[in-house]
């Protein structure tokens, strides 16, 4: 899915987890070829949309199309097709 984000707006998506153990995702990014400046927040959240775990990271660093990965301090055991949201929120610099 391609998404194209503005300042200080909020992306969530519902994703469905296999049962395991869960221990990060990977989330490939465009930048077009340019070098944005800002940040980008990624939390991710339990069905009840309580915050699990949150990442930044500075925009700058991203390459374009490739993957940003994103792994929890501890592991989340998970039952099977179990729901969790992916929040991004991006702040650019003026």
């Amino acid at each position: 899915m391609k998404i194209k984000m503005c300042n200080d707006e909020t992306y969530k998506q519902e994703i469905e987890l296999q049962k395991g153990l869960f221990s990060g995702i990977a989330i490939q990014f465009g930048t077009y070829g340019k070098v944005n400046d800002g940040e980008l927040e990624v939390e991710l959240l339990d069905n009840k949309e309580k915050k699990v775990e949150s990442w930044k990271l500075d925009v700058s660093k991203l390459e374009d199309n490739a993957f940003q990965y994103f792994y929890l301090e501890k592991k989340i055991k998970i039952k099977n097709r179990e729901k969790y949201y992916l929040q991004i929120r991006e702040k650019y610099s003026d």
